[in-house]
């Protein structure tokens, strides 16, 4: 399957009655945020899914949105503000103040919405799924399927997951966590625990 990353900064619209996201048909709808100045992120995307790195980069007030016919997971590694609102259509609104490392699922039609003064920059990972085009097992009948949402929610394996995507990318040398490297034999000669072993001593068997 194949695989396109496209990075955006400060985007700017030049035909007012086009959105940015119409430039590349393969790319699902993603938030808006405004003053769409304030962000700064990478996209990758496949058949039917589509990621983006998220990053604010300034300390004004902001609001983003979304509704459209795909599903959206946010992973949000850094997330704190003075004051501001999430919003899940079907749930009741959420004002906490530090939301760091909690999850928010956004099903297909829903209204996903947001304002905040933030306090430290926010940092978030967002999956879109297009429920009539991501590759599953028919039998599964993912399209047909009624997910809940959920706002601001904990789960550990994907939280732990993020955390050192986000250290790795600080520290490039890290080694990779899913794969190990055996450590390099030490010569007998060199270690001070290896003992010759005593020679055996042969005795000639007795003939008869």
């Amino acid at each position: 399957m194949g695989r396109s990353i496209i990075s955006y900064q400060n985007p700017t619209n030049q035909n007012p009655g086009v959105s940015a996201i119409d430039s590349s048909p393969s790319e699902l709808p993603a938030v808006d945020f405004s003053p769409a100045e304030v962000v700064r992120h990478q996209t990758a995307h496949w058949r039917g899914v589509q990621v983006k790195t998220v990053q604010i980069i300034s300390h004004e007030p902001f609001e983003y949105s979304f509704k459209q016919q795909c599903h959206l997971l946010v992973a949000v590694e850094q997330g704190v503000r003075y004051d501001g609102e999430t919003f899940v259509e079907g749930l009741p609104t959420s004002t906490i103040r530090n939301y760091s490392d909690k999850l928010i699922f956004v099903p297909a039609g829903r209204r996903f919405y947001g304002a905040q003064k933030p306090r430290l920059l926010t940092r978030s990972i967002c999956l879109y799924m297009d429920p009539q085009a991501v590759p599953v097992d028919p039998d599964l009948r993912f399209a047909e399927a009624e997910l809940q949402p959920r706002l601001l929610f904990e789960d550990s394996g994907l939280a732990q997951q993020t955390a050192y995507r986000s250290v790795a990318e600080k520290l490039p040398a890290l080694p990779n966590p899913w794969t190990t490297t055996r450590a390099p034999s030490r010569s007998r000669s060199a270690s001070p625990r290896f003992r010759r072993r005593p020679t055996r001593r042969k005795f000639a068997r007795n003939t008869f």
